[in-house]
């Protein structure tokens, strides 16, 4: 979650200064192999990245520029027309119109956010389940807080 308000913050900053909406034509993919090491195991792992590479025109001049953003290779076919925003002082400077990746982004939060609940609660029931002591215990806190907070009234 703490990831992706970070690139949240990160498009905001972007469309201050790319705000020039047109549209370009992806025209290949530029290939990458990303080295990473996760935390359950001390190797590193590779894994195949794409940045697609776009061809568009700003104030008369064309550009064919390899994007900044990683992007799923399904995503994007070569020749398919994809909406960009640049910066008018320096082209060079662009992202492709965030909507669908956002939208992406976003669900991905909540389906983590679901999951992890889900985690925390099924954990709970386990160990309810598993320790009758503290089974009692919680159900003695919810009962004694639910009547304290009745006679108070």
């Amino acid at each position: 979650m703490i990831e992706a308000l970070g690139d949240r913050r990160v498009w905001r900053r972007r469309e201050e200064t790319e705000r020039t909406r047109t549209t370009g034509v992806v025209v290949g993919f530029a290939e990458e192999q990303h080295r990473y090491r996760s935390r359950r195991s001390l190797n590193a792992h590779y894994v195949t990245v794409y940045y697609p590479i776009v061809r568009f025109r700003a104030d008369g001049v064309e550009y064919k520029l390899k994007c900044t953003s990683i992007v799923p290779r399904d995503k994007f076919q070569e020749d398919q027309a994809v909406d960009l925003l640049y910066d008018p002082n320096n082209p060079t400077h662009f992202h492709l119109d965030r909507g669908d990746m956002e939208e992406r982004s976003t669900r991905s939060t909540i389906i983590f956010a679901l999951v992890f609940l889900t985690i925390a609660v099924a954990t709970i029931v386990v160990l309810l389940c598993v320790n009758p002591e503290l089974r009692i215990q919680l159900k003695n806190a919810l009962y004694n807080g639910h009547c304290a907070s009745t006679f108070r009234h």
